[in-house]
């Protein structure tokens, strides 16, 4: 739960922590002139929050993947288990 408060937080959703940061730094450029850079930055925040909410969906809405086994169960080749990186021999 509070991985997605925190991505939600990246994306500047108010009432976050990102979104005081965002504001104080888009209000702190436009008052030297920097329009076009906020409208960048605004435009860039929107796109990562879409990206950022895709992520929570995934989450808390999808089924989880089905578990397979891990290491030598899984009918892999000897020495190449990835609990062990390193080649074996």
């Amino acid at each position: 739960m509070s991985f997605a408060f925190f991505l939600l937080a990246f994306a500047g959703i108010p009432l976050t922590s990102g979104f005081t940061g965002k504001f104080a730094v888009f209000q702190a450029a436009i008052a030297g002139g920097a329009t076009p850079l906020v409208i960048v930055g605004v435009i860039a925040s929107a796109i990562a929050a879409f990206f950022y909410v895709r992520v929570i969906v995934l989450m808390f809405f999808s089924d989880p993947a089905p578990a397979r086994p891990l290491g030598r169960d899984r009918g892999d080749p000897p020495g190449s288990s990835p609990a062990w990186p390193w080649p074996s021999g």
